[in-house]
Formats: C-alpha cells, structure tokens, sequence
C-alpha cells in the first residue's frame, strides 16, 4: 500500500515469495515492461473486458484522516482521507522462471493522471471540489462534499454526511464496487474530538447504487454521524433561555398587581418586553439558521410579553374612570364595584367581596402561566426529544 502524496504510485502483487533473489528484481521489471508494452494489453480496457458475466470488481476501504471543516451556512463538510482501492487483473499475471524469486510487490511510479495500466475511474460522486495479478492504489484525498444539515432541532441535533463513489463512466456490466469485509471504515485518532461543537459520532458503509439491469450504476456510500456537543446546550440556556423566562415570569407576575397600581404594572410590562426583544436580537448571531424551535420560543417569549403589557393597558384604561375617594387608613377595608346596570358606584367593604371576585382578578395572571407552561412543555419536548 502506499499513500500518495503529490504523485502518485500503484502496487502490483504478483505472489509471495519464499526468498527474494538479488537479481530477480529488475528482471522482473523488464517482463513487466514487456507485458504492459505488448500488444495484448491495453490500459484502456479493464480486465475480462468483452465478458459481461464476469465485470472487473473493485474492493475499497476508507481511512478518515481528518474532518477539516464542517461549514452550517455553506452546508458543506470538508474532509482529509485516504481511499485504498484493491482490484484483479489477470493480465498481469506472472510465472517466474526456474530458480527465480518474485518480489511481494512492483511499485509503478505515475504522475498522479496517467497509469500505465488499467485503473477504475473511481470518482466522489456527491464531491464538490479537491484539491499476480492484484493491483492496489491508494490516494489520500481533501474532499468537500454536500452535507444536508436539519437544524431544526438545534441544540440537540444530529447530523449524517454521505461520500458517494462510483465509477465515472462504468455501468454494472464492466465493474463492480464493493467494500473490504473487515473494517471498510478506519478513523485515525483524534478524528472524534469535537469540530464546531459536533463530535463524530458513528460511521457506516452501505450501497448506493443506481438504475437496474444493464443500466445499473454500482456505487458505495460512507455515512459519517455527527452530534452537536452538550456544551451548545448550556450557552442556549445561559444566554437564552434563561433570561427570556425570567423576563416572562416578571410580566406575569405583574399581573396579580392590583389594577391601581398602573405605573408599577406598565413599567414592568415595558421592561420585560424590552428585554425579550433584546435578548432575541442579541442571539440571532448565535444562532444558525434553520433553528426553528429555538426561533419559536424567542418569537412566543415576545407574545407572552406584549400580551401582558396590552392587558395592562387595558386596565388602566379601565382604572382611569371616576372611583369614589377612599381615605388611605381605610383602602384595606374597601374595593370600588361598579354596578351593571351603569348605576352609581357603590363602596363594599373588602370582607363582604366575595370569593369570585378574587377568581377573576387572578384569573389572567394564571391563564398567562398556564399558556406559558404549556408551551415550553411541547417546545422543549420536541428539542430535547422528550415525547
């Protein structure tokens, strides 16, 4: 195997040798020259070429080097790795004459464009851009692919990136793709830490291909699992969560004031919708796009808020008729009632109030936080998978 760095290089394995001659070396290298040079062999055609039942089959393995980068906006994911191809062709077979010992493997220097034999066209499908007989190439490649990113789950989301390979120009019939049966997928280590607070978390090799019968496209795809890290989710609750609930529960609480008390209510209201508003602008930055929960929840804090500064309108408009003066040593025995009809106010001492009209001064606040419940119930159930 040998890794290609610039140029590149194929090894060709004869057979093993028990011993290897001194002068066996560049004897062997002048028949290989002979058979590539022949006229029975044609770089251009695969091996078995003109046999449908029997296409050339290509092994591969994957040794994941590096995740480099793993763009959001972009929804692209660049990644250092080296591709091993392994394949037979029975054209460069070779008998060694009596009392001559092969060597293990031919090493056939190349430019990294043009082989002197025959070599898949094995390509990245879904790529974006990059910089006896058993032939085995390995090229060590940088990749940038398509990576389709659901954010909608953000902070708890997880993503799967996929490398398609396949042959360029090949059908089913001329070759076939198949991953090696022991570890198909290696990783180097220190591949899992974390990038852009993902983390590898899994990888897998399955088949992609396409079309059927002699229009089948063989293809092989590697699924890399990426999981955003914990520590996303504990800047959204310092940063976000956390001030928006307390921002809500204070408008909330504004609204057990009593109606009387109109600069206090609305100066409450006020603030807790500024600092909502506030703290939604501040975190747009940080949060990427596609974040529908977490946009949700900035979107209701501001509801939950504005509803409570309009109530508190509402009150004080409905405060600012005519109440009947009350000296301020008795305001804890007396509360104004209106009468329906739209008679004269009347004074009721407060121990004759009955119980209902405590339930319905309450009764917005605890609406307000029964709703508020509610929602952060179902938005955090579907963020952090709960239901």
């Amino acid at each position: 195997m040998l890794f290609i760095l610039g140029n590149a290089a194929i090894f060709i394995s004869c057979f093993i040798p028990t011993t290897l001659h001194a002068g066996s070396v560049p004897e062997i290298y002048k028949r290989f020259n002979l058979t590539i040079s022949s006229e029975n062999y044609n770089p251009s055609f695969r091996p078995d070429f003109g046999n449908p039942e029997k296409p050339a089959v290509i092994t591969l393995d994957i040794l994941l080097r590096d995740v480099v980068n793993l763009d959001i906006d972009k929804q692209e994911i660049g990644l250092q790795m080296t591709l091993h191809q392994e394949w037979k062709d029975p054209r460069l077979g070779y008998t060694a004459p009596e009392g001559v010992q092969l060597p293990v493997n031919l090493r056939i220097p190349s430019d990294g464009k043009h082989f002197s034999i025959w070599v898949p066209d094995t390509v990245i499908k879904n790529e974006l851009h990059r910089t006896h007989g058993t032939v085995s190439l390995s090229e060590r490649l940088s990749v940038t692919t398509k990576c389709i990113m659901l954010l909608e789950y953000y902070p708890t989301d997880q993503h799967q990136c996929h490398i398609d390979m396949g042959s360029y120009g090949w059908s089913a019939l001329n070759i076939d793709y198949k991953w090696a049966q022991i570890n198909p997928i290696k990783t180097r280590a220190g591949v899992a830490n974390p990038i852009q607070d993902f983390r590898l978390e899994s990888y897998d090799s399955v088949t992609c291909s396409r079309g059927t019968g002699s229009e089948k496209y063989p293809c092989l795809r590697a699924i890399f699992t990426f999981q955003r890290e914990s520590s996303a989710t504990w800047r959204l609750v310092t940063h976000i969560y956390l001030p928006n609930f307390l921002f809500v529960a204070v408008a909330g609480l504004a609204l057990f004031l009593r109606c009387s008390e109109v600069r206090t209510r609305l100066a409450l209201a006020a603030t807790t919708l500024l600092g909502t508003v506030l703290v939604g602008s501040l975190a747009m930055s940080s949060i990427p796009r596609g974040a529908r929960l977490v946009y949700d929840w900035l979107s209701a804090s501001n509801i939950f808020t504005g509803v409570a500064l309009i109530w508190m309108l509402i009150c004080a408009v409905w405060q600012g008729r005519d109440d009947p003066q009350i000296a301020p040593e008795a305001e804890h025995q007396f509360l104004v009632e209106g009468v329906a009809d739209g008679g004269p106010e009347k004074v009721v001492p407060r121990s004759k109030i009955p119980v209902t009209g405590y339930i319905k001064a309450w009764l917005p606040g605890v609406i307000y936080f029964v709703a508020f419940a509610i929602f952060c119930f179902v938005n955090w159930s579907h963020t952090y998978n709960l239901l």
